[in-house]
This record gives structure tokens, C-alpha cells and sequence, in this order.
């Protein structure tokens, strides 16, 4: 799981919570449309999966990033982490 803050057009503010499968870097054009991104990374559109979206909150995205790379915490499908976990709701919905 990665998270990025994105900053629109209209200078909104958003966090996406999405797979981390691809490099979102600044100042280049996320298209983003029914659960899905793309990024022209040159010739290359690499695809994302996107689980949530939320407005953009400075102690969400400061408990993000403490919290980044949960995938190491993921076996058959189920959290380990248990209750030690401050991201809420889980992009998974494995808690």
C-alpha cells in the first residue's frame, strides 16, 4: 500500500491510498477516473489501483506516512498488525 498526496488543478488537496506499482512523481499529470489512475511515465502509462481517496488533513497524512509499506503485515489475506495500526479506515478492509 503507498500513499500520495495530490494536489488538483484548483490547488485541492487529496490523499490516495493505492497500490504501489507505479512511481507518481511531482509536476507530472495523474488521470484519475472510477477507482483507477494513470501516469505517462515517457512513452509508458502505468496503471494504479486506487483503494480510497480522502480530502487532504495534516495529522492523517503525518500517521500515513509513519505507517507506509503495511503490505509486510499482510498473510493469507489478513492483518497481523493487529491493534497497533493508526490508519483508519483500513484501505484493505482487513480490520
Amino acid at each position: 500500500m503507498a500513499f500520495t498526496l495530490v494536489v488538483s488543478a484548483n490547488n485541492n488537496k487529496f490523499i490516495l491510498w493505492h497500490l504501489y506499482c507505479a512511481r507518481i512523481t511531482s509536476r507530472k499529470p495523474l488521470y484519475v477516473h472510477a477507482g483507477m489512475a494513470w501516469v505517462y511515465q515517457g512513452e509508458r502509462i502505468d496503471r494504479i489501483q486506487i483503494y480510497r481517496v480522502t480530502l487532504y488533513c495534516n495529522n492523517l497524512w503525518e500517521n500515513l506516512k509513519k505507517h507506509a509499506g503495511c503490505e509486510k503485515y499482510i498473510t493469507d489475506e489478513q492483518c497481523t498488525l493487529g491493534t497497533r495500526c493508526s490508519i483508519s479506515p483500513c484501505p484493505r478492509n482487513l480490520r
